[in-house]
């Protein structure tokens, strides 16, 4: 190595390494301003530009905008927002500051800002001797705090009032926007007075909820609106509202309170009585009224059958009270008769014998009793005047049961009985009828009272006995045929069950009547003397009716029964030339008129087994309550029936015999009353 190489290189060296320290920091100087101007450039494309509409106009360059929260330039009404949100508040002098709130996401880049004037200062002095109210628009202010007030901008009305001073009120007008005023307000004293007078004079008289006295009240008062309450024990309160003007003397005049009525509780025994207060009807005993105090009334109580009661009553006002009252019974003069010699008792006393005259009262019992009779009763009722007359017809018990059973009695659903009394009257037919040689003369003899059934018995009546009698299905309203007499008397015995009564068949065990109960009052079939008596004695008139059942006449009435008539000649049998009912088969109970009696098809329709066995020559003398003889082979069928084609079976004493069913056979039912 030579010298000059040693002193060359590093002086190279030192040329190439400024070179590029030079560089660097050109590079780097270059980095350094290319982020500066990105900065302003990254600002600008996130930041949003808002405008600000500031009202009144004339404040709106004096405006002075702080920032609260957020990231932004304002310049002017300008605003460049850079944070998602920011507060910002706006002064004016003499205004209020408000504060808006707003971002990035507002819909509209205009805001509208309205500043409101700020309130004036308002000082207000009143000079009264009086104690005074002081109000503005209304609202009252504390006297003692009448400096420094605040009061927005524009018109207010200020009122100064007092019990004993003239009344202020005017307008005033608040500059506002911070500025002081001052109102000063002198007083006058006022001379405003009331009264009032009050009956009764122990009322009690309270003015705007203070006690003022009784009776009377004659002074001063405050002007304006006033309450006066008066009250008094018994009356009704009166409240009056009134108003007094400045200097004015307020007369209210007479008030006469309004008693509280009284209550009246009547009580009256016995009770229900009508109660008239001064003639007026005002309801019945046990109930309250009012009535008017501080009067008399005429107060009258009245019940049937017992005296009026008349009184004199007077009670304060407001008063409850209850009287109670005892009424005596009106004594009524009462006429005891009757038909024989009988004694009379009065309330279980004895009076004396028939006839007598009693006083007597509503409820009294009387009894009429004579040996061998049965007593009557009578207890005396409101209905009748006075005086009365109690007539009595004295009865054996036996007649008594008579006369008190009803004249019809239903037995179940349309099973329905008619009454007959004992009877004893001479059947002597004085017309020969065809094919009877001689007509049997018939003295029936009937001692014991019986019901016998105003219609056959129909299947509907005997299904409720056996379900099984009608395979048929038969009209449900037709007579029951195919029933023998067993059967018959079977469901009589049945019927008398019903009623707990004591059956009047019994039968052996094979299943026979043995014997007859006639003691019993259960069901039972007529006897053929009371089915001929049912047929051939009218009621009504009181005479024998023969031979036939609707006379003496051989022509039978049209329609009277359903017999073989014509309408049946086609079917090849017998029938009746003269005679058309319209039935070819059974009808149905009731389809043809009843006879005198009230009995549905005692001639027509089907024959009927009555009680008694059967025999030729039957007892047709004296014998009384005769039920046939003791026992045969045979029972008796009595009546015509829908084949019935000759006028002999239409002779009310046609009877025929039988002992086992029949499709023209039936029955109905009877019994006795005693």
């Amino acid at each position: 190595m030579n010298n000059s190489d040693k002193l060359k290189t590093p002086n190279q060296d030192d040329v190439e390494y400024k070179i590029s320290q030079n560089k660097k920091k050109k590079i780097v100087y270059l980095i350094l301003l290319v982020g500066l101007l990105a900065i302003p450039v990254a600002f600008l494309l996130i930041s949003r530009a808002f405008d600000l509409s500031i009202l009144p106009e004339e404040v709106r360059n004096q405006v002075k905008l702080t920032r609260e929260e957020g990231i932004f330039l304002s310049s002017g009404t300008k605003i460049l927002l850079f944070s998602d949100t920011a507060v910002l508040q706006l002064k004016a002098e003499g205004y209020q500051a408000e504060t808006i709130d707003f971002g990035k996401d507002r819909a509209r880049s205009l805001i509208d800002v309205v500043l409101e004037p700020l309130p004036g200062i308002v000082d207000f002095t009143v000079n009264s001797a009086s104690e005074f109210r002081i109000s503005v628009d209304g609202n009252r202010l504390d006297p003692d705090k009448l400096t420094a007030l605040e009061l927005n901008q524009g018109t207010h009305t200020v009122t100064v009032t007092g019990e004993r001073i003239n009344p202020i009120s005017e307008q005033i007008e608040v500059t506002g926007y911070g500025e002081r005023q001052s109102f000063t307000y002198d007083t006058l004293a006022a001379q405003s007075g009331f009264s009032v007078t009050v009956r009764p004079e122990s009322a009690l008289l309270i003015l705007d909820g203070m006690e003022i006295g009784h009776g009377a009240y004659s002074g001063a008062i405050s002007t304006g609106k006033h309450e006066i309450r008066i009250k008094a024990e018994g009356y009704r309160d009166s409240t009056r509202t009134f108003r007094v003007e400045v200097d004015e003397v307020y007369d209210l005049g007479v008030v006469e309170l309004v008693p509280n009525p009284a209550t009246l509780l009547i009580r009256t025994t016995p009770g229900d009585a009508a109660v008239f207060l001064n003639s007026s009807f005002v309801g019945n005993s046990g109930s309250k009224f009012e009535i008017a105090p501080d009067r008399s009334h005429q107060l009258s109580i009245r019940k049937s059958n017992f005296e009026d009661l008349n009184v004199q009553v007077r009670m304060k006002p407001g008063e409850a009270a209850e009287k109670s009252f005892v009424l005596e019974k009106t004594a009524i003069s009462a006429a005891v008769r009757a038909d024989k010699v009988a004694n009379v008792q009065l309330n279980g006393k004895m009076q004396g014998t028939t006839p007598l005259t009693l006083t007597v009262h509503v409820g009294d019992r009387i009894d009429v009793t004579k040996d061998g009779f049965q007593s009557r009763l009578v207890v005396v009722d409101k209905v009748g005047g006075t005086p009365r007359t109690y007539t009595f017809k004295m009865l054996t018990p036996s007649e008594f049961a008579y006369e008190n059973a009803a004249t019809e009695r239903v037995v179940r659903g349309n099973l329905t009985m008619r009454k007959f009394p004992p009877l004893a009257f001479d059947m002597t037919p004085t017309v020969k009828v065809e094919g009877l040689a001689s007509p049997e003369k018939i003295s029936v003899k009937l001692t014991r009272p019986f019901y016998i059934g105003i219609h056959e018995v129909t299947h509907a009546d005997f299904a409720a006995y056996d379900s099984t009698s009608n395979p048929e299905n038969k009209p449900p309203d037709t007579p029951v045929t195919r029933v023998s007499w067993t059967e018959a008397v079977k469901f009589c015995n049945w019927l008398s069950k019903q009623e707990n009564l004591e059956p009047v068949y019994e039968f052996d065990s094979s299943g026979l009547v043995q014997s007859v109960n006639k003691a019993s009052l259960g069901y039972r079939l007529p006897t053929e003397m009371e089915w001929e008596a049912s047929i051939s004695f009218d009621l009504g008139s009181g005479e024998v009716v023969e031979p036939f059942p609707w006379g003496n006449k051989s022509d039978i009435p049209r329609a009277y029964g359903n017999f073989a008539g014509r309408e049946v000649q086609s079917e090849g049998g017998g029938y009746l030339g003269n005679h058309v009912d319209n039935s070819v088969g059974i009808a149905k109970v009731g389809s043809y008129p009843a006879n005198f009696n009230g009995l549905y098809d005692m001639a027509g329709n089907v024959s009927e087994w009555v009680h008694d066995y059967y025999q030729l020559n039957r007892m047709v003398g004296n014998t009384a309550d005769y039920m046939g003889p003791e026992s045969e082979l045979d029972h008796v069928v009595k009546g015509s029936n829908y084949k019935s084609a000759s006028m002999t079976m239409l002779y009310s004493q046609y009877r025929s015999f039988g002992n086992h069913k029949s499709d023209t056979t039936g029955f109905r039912i009877a019994k006795w009353i005693y």
